[in-house]
């Protein structure tokens, strides 16, 4: 593993409030490889800049650069002390194998002066107001309401200033099936069925798969980059590239799937199911006790936010 790699799965580790993974950690990701991108890519002219185009000094380490942008954005995002420890321990363990003199001391000035400019651009996307908007319980049939998951999360995250996509509704879906279409009644049937907790009808690979994908999809796909990095033995600025689209494109795709969330704000299977009768659809059978395998997230279910991030 490189510089790259080791930072990825230090920013990983990052604790945040506010269901990290999901707003601000996936903002957090973004920011730290924005960063090294810029930091690196400006070393090599066939690289084109997300941000910075300010050459580095000439003589200057790009490892110091890069080690040194994604330490200034990861110290400045926690004050916790531990975890500000570990941040530095990383920092200092990629600076011991640079030769110390100009070369790093100019890398670390140019890195630093990379992820300020990210960080100076992100201030105001409007990340913090998003997390802590008001959303309603619905009432009607096919509204959201809350489960005992309690309150919505990130109902203002369609709001935040995308990184790449012209809007935050640039890719709205059309939204979901009318409750009484067929193919409501289809899917809800399918879901009934092979959803429940205690299913007969879910088959063992169903319930692994399930699993496996419960967890943030960003922590999978970070996995697979980190795979794809080692199997094709990228250097560094490959490397660079690949984690900055990456990050860049996962944290693009969530402010687009909760922007499609709740702009449409459709009930999760666990109250559709057991709302049935309500619907005006006379295929849907309601079970007032469905549970499903995993607990409802605290927010609408149209569309994926983990599809949209795969």
């Amino acid at each position: 593993s490189d510089i790259v790699t080791q930072w990825n799965l230090l920013v990983l580790g990052i604790n945040l409030p506010d269901h990290g993974h999901i707003f601000l950690g996936g903002r957090l990701q973004a920011l730290m490889h924005a960063a090294i991108y810029d930091a690196v890519a400006a070393f090599d002219d066939t690289y084109a800049p997300y941000l910075e185009t300010t050459p580095p000094p000439a003589g200057a380490s790009m490892e110091a650069a890069a080690t040194a942008a994604a330490y200034q954005v990861l110290f400045t995002a926690t004050t916790d002390p531990t975890q500000r420890a570990v941040i530095q321990a990383r920092l200092d363990d990629h600076l011991a194998d640079i030769p110390d003199g100009q070369a790093e001391a100019a890398g670390v000035t140019f890195g630093q002066h990379v992820a300020e400019a990210i960080m100076i651009l992100r201030a105001t996307d409007g990340a913090m107001m998003a997390l802590h908007m008001e959303h309603p319980d619905g009432t009607l049939p096919g509204e959201w309401r809350r489960t005992a998951s309690g309150a919505p999360l990130g109902p203002g995250w369609g709001l935040v200033t995308p990184w790449v996509m012209t809007s935050g509704d640039q890719f709205r879906g059309d939204g979901p099936p009318a409750l009484t279409s067929a193919e409501y009644a289809a899917d809800y049937e399918e879901v009934r069925l092979v959803g429940d907790v205690d299913s007969a009808s879910r088959t063992a690979d169903q319930t692994a798969a399930a699993l496996f994908w419960q967890h943030h999809p960003q922590l999978k796909w970070y996995e697979v980059a980190r795979d794809i990095s080692q199997v094709e033995a990228l250097t560094m600025v490959e490397n660079a590239q690949l984690f900055h689209l990456l990050s860049v494109a996962m944290a693009d795709a969530t402010i687009a799937a909760y922007d499609t969330k709740y702009v449409y704000s459709f009930w999760r299977p666990e109250t559709a199911i057991q709302l049935g009768d309500t619907d005006g659809n006379d295929a849907t059978e309601a079970d007032p006790t469905w549970q499903p395998l995993i607990p409802s997230p605290a927010f609408p279910e149209y569309y994926s936010g983990h599809s949209a991030n795969s």
